[in-house]
């Protein structure tokens, strides 16, 4: 399971519920710019912890970015938002041109030919995208968002039948991708 970030989304008051499930499950989890906004309002001193010790060190080392490198040669890369950018909204009308620019330099890394998945929140707009990116096939896949405020959407990548299942979790309705180049 992975988690794109934003814990402390909100006056929810169930941060600490979620952490320890996070944490319970070994959720692979980064950090969004709401953990990056606490923890600079902490290393100011600006307030009081909001959280205890165990729970501000939780916080505190949680990564801004992971890359995988999958079995099958794809590699997937999981960001807030955009690479170096925890507040770039990426969207599914966001042109070519931009996402390419947006997802070139990540990309140097990693062999010439491997094609990439990225994972993205930020938005809260799930959304599944799939591009060439300097003759690499890519797919920009983001899960949405379970907060009450919006459309609460549960997503599943499916890496051995290369797709995205997006579920309402209001309604129950259901929504699949396949994901093409990147198989």
């Amino acid at each position: 399971m992975l988690c794109t970030g934003d814990l402390l989304d909100g006056p929810t008051g169930n941060e600490v519920a979620l952490i320890d499930e996070l944490a319970s499950q070994d959720v692979l989890c980064i950090a969004g710019n709401h953990e990056r906004w606490h923890l600079e309002a902490a290393r100011r001193a600006e307030r009081e912890p909001r959280f205890s010790a165990k729970y501000e060190a939780y916080l505190a080392r949680l990564p801004t970015h992971f890359r995988f490198a999958l079995a099958d040669g794809r590699f997937l890369l999981l960001h807030h938002a955009v690479p170096g950018d925890d507040m770039r909204m990426l969207l599914p009308r966001t042109p070519d041109e931009e996402v390419c620019a947006l997802l070139r330099e990540e990309l140097r890394g990693l062999p010439s030919e491997a094609p990439a998945i990225f994972v993205l929140g930020h938005t809260h707009v799930p959304m599944v995208r799939e591009l060439q990116i300097e003759g690499r096939a890519v797919a920009i896949v983001n899960a949405g968002a379970l907060d009450s405020r919006g459309t609460p959407v549960c997503s599943v990548l499916d890496l051995q039948q290369n797709e995205v299942r997006f579920q309402n979790l209001h309604t129950a309705r259901r929504r699949r991708e396949k994901l093409h180049l990147v198989t």
